[in-house]
C-alpha cells in the first residue's frame, strides 16, 4: 500500500513539473505562478525571492531574511540532487499543494527543510537518485501520520 502511495505520488510531482516545461534548465522560472513575478515586473526576480513570496502569501522586500533562507535551502538541495534548481523550487511548492489538499499546513521553507534533513549529508549529486522520490517519500509518510 506505502509502495503503491509512493510510486503514484513520485509520477504525480514529475508530471506536475514536466507539464510545465521544466525539464531542462530554464532562468525564465516559468513554471512558478505568474502573480509572483507580478509583483515586482520592473526586476527579474530569483527562485529564492519567488519563494519567499508563495512562502509569506503576498509581498517580501528584496533583502529579507526569508529570501537569504530559501536560498541557502536551494543551495543545499541542489548540491544533493541530480535536479536543477527550478525543478527543486517547483517540486518543493507542489510538495506543499499536495500536503495542503490533505489538510497539512507545513510551510513552505519547512517543506525543502525537512526534505533535505531526509537526503543524508554524505549523499552529493543524486549519489541516492532523484530527489523527487525522496521528496515523494517524506509526503506519503507525513500524510499517513
Amino acid at each position: 500500500m506505502l509502495r503503491q502511495q509512493l510510486l503514484s505520488l513520485t509520477v504525480l510531482i514529475a508530471a506536475a513539473f514536466l507539464a510545465a516545461g521544466t525539464t531542462e534548465p530554464s532562468s525564465s522560472d516559468r513554471s512558478l505562478p505568474s502573480s509572483v513575478s507580478a509583483s515586482h515586473s520592473t526586476v527579474e526576480q530569483s527562485l529564492e525571492y519567488k519563494l519567499a513570496v508563495i512562502h509569506r502569501g503576498g509581498y517580501v522586500r528584496e533583502d529579507d531574511p526569508l529570501v537569504m533562507s530559501f536560498g541557502r535551502a536551494l543551495d543545499r538541495l541542489e548540491a544533493k540532487c541530480p535536479e536543477t534548481r527550478q525543478q527543486i523550487a517547483d517540486m518543493g511548492v507542489k510538495g506543499r499543494e499536495l500536503l495542503r489538499e490533505k489538510n497539512i499546513n507545513e510551510p513552505l521553507l519547512a517543506v525543502f527543510e525537512n526534505w533535505r534533513a531526509s537526503i543524508p549529508d554524505e549523499a552529493q549529486d543524486g549519489a541516492l537518485g532523484p530527489c523527487s522520490q525522496i521528496l515523494s517519500a517524506y509526503i506519503v509518510l507525513r500524510i499517513g501520520q
